[in-house]
């Protein structure tokens, strides 16, 4: 009798075994289920009140908890595409046309991420696959006629650079970037335009908003990670310029500005101040600090050596004068033009103030010149204001 209990019971343990697990599982997926939903609705909650990183949390959380949800992927992606993070907008609107071909809106989106990104050709085929799946959508059908006429316009900008027109080049690559302001590209050929316009605040915003698209794409990019490493080490050593000048320690300030220089021998703000700085044995830190605070359109006027000679002098200003006068220039550019234009007028009368022992950049001339801070023109003590967002 025993022996059959056992024969009996060793064929039920295994069903009851399998029972269990059923159970558990099961259970186990209801949790889950619940979970994600609950994610997916604080998502929403925090996307509805704009604070996308936090969406972006829960969204992270609701995929993880179901890797085959489609519409989970949909909806991760439209944050990444609210936040300009395009790499990971087209992963995420890829993965729903893996898992769901059909779902027009994800192709919308994936289109118009091409477009932003200057990929003309792409985004061709994405928005001409959307009026096939949907002939009446009127924005496919307006981007898709757009796309062959910004081709041109990129084409156009690049004959331009060819033929040495960097004005009118940089100009094209506006109205590109109008369209298109996630093209990393377009940015680095409009800043090269501005460099060879001479026009550098402008070059070193464009290359700054590249790099920064950069990082948000690839943050351990093999170029753009050392560039911000680099700066950062540039705008540390100049912040410690600052401190050591505040300080009154002008031995050790100068040879920060030494270890800046070997960081970066390019920088035009430091090279210019050592340039000038040895203009004058007698002079020199008063024209080093205040060489670093005038502006760069008649710094050239005001450094010239006396032996340079009065035609000199005059060419220099009257190249300057040519360079920035106002009817070259339209728009936002012409009141530029016009400030510049203006400091250049009176360039003349401030370096003859400069040479009788008068300091005209100093309201107060005639006090010393280091009792204030020479580096307070400067936000947070550099003039390297460089911000960058990983996220």
């Amino acid at each position: 009798m025993d022996n059959l209990s056992n024969i009996q019971w060793n064929k039920v343990a295994p069903c009851l075994v399998l029972l269990i697990l059923d159970v558990v599982l099961e259970f186990s997926e209801c949790t889950t289920q619940a979970e994600v939903n609950k994610h997916l609705q604080l998502g929403m909650d925090f996307l509805v009140r704009g604070q996308l990183s936090d969406a972006l949390t829960h969204y992270h959380a609701a995929v993880e908890g179901d890797p085959n949800n489609y519409l989970t992927y949909f909806k991760r992606g439209t944050v990444y595409y609210a936040l300009g993070k395009a790499k990971f907008a087209l992963q995420d609107f890829s993965k729903v046309l893996e898992l769901k071909p059909d779902f027009t809106s994800a192709r919308m989106h994936r289109a118009e991420v091409y477009f932003k990104l200057a990929e003309y050709s792409k985004a061709k085929e994405e928005f001409l696959q959307v009026t096939y799946e949907d002939p009446y959508n009127e924005e496919a059908v307006a981007y898709y006629n757009q796309c062959d006429s910004w081709v041109s316009e990129a084409r156009l900008a690049q004959a331009y650079i060819r033929g040495g027109d960097h004005r009118a080049a940089a100009d094209t690559l506006s109205r590109l970037l109008e369209v298109s302001p996630w093209s990393a590209a377009l940015r680095q050929l409009r800043a090269d335009c501005y460099i060879a316009l001479n026009d550098l605040f402008s070059a070193v915003s464009d290359i700054r908003a590249e790099v920064r698209e950069c990082l948000k794409l690839d943050p351990e990019h093999k170029l753009c990670f050392p560039l911000y490493k680099k700066l950062k080490k540039v705008d540390k050593l100049l912040l410690q310029c600052e401190e050591l000048s505040e300080g009154g320690q002008f031995s050790r300030c100068v040879e920060s500005g030494r270890q800046v220089l070997k960081t970066e021998d390019t920088v035009t703000l430091v090279v210019r101040c050592l340039h000038v700085a040895r203009l004058s044995s007698c002079s020199g830190r008063r024209v080093f600090w205040r060489t670093l605070l005038m502006p760069t359109s008649d710094w050239r006027c005001w450094t010239m050596r006396a032996k340079d000679g009065l035609a000199q002098i005059v060419k220099a200003y009257r190249k300057a004068a040519q360079k920035w006068h106002p009817d070259s220039y339209q728009g936002d550019e012409k009141k530029v033009a016009e400030k510049k234009f203006i400091d250049i007028a009176a360039a003349k009368e401030k370096r003859a103030q400069f040479d009788s022992g008068v300091d005209p950049l100093d309201p107060e001339s005639g006090r010393q010149p280091f009792q204030q801070n020479p580096f307070h023109h400067f936000q947070h003590g550099s003039p390297f204001q460089f911000k960058f967002h990983f996220n």
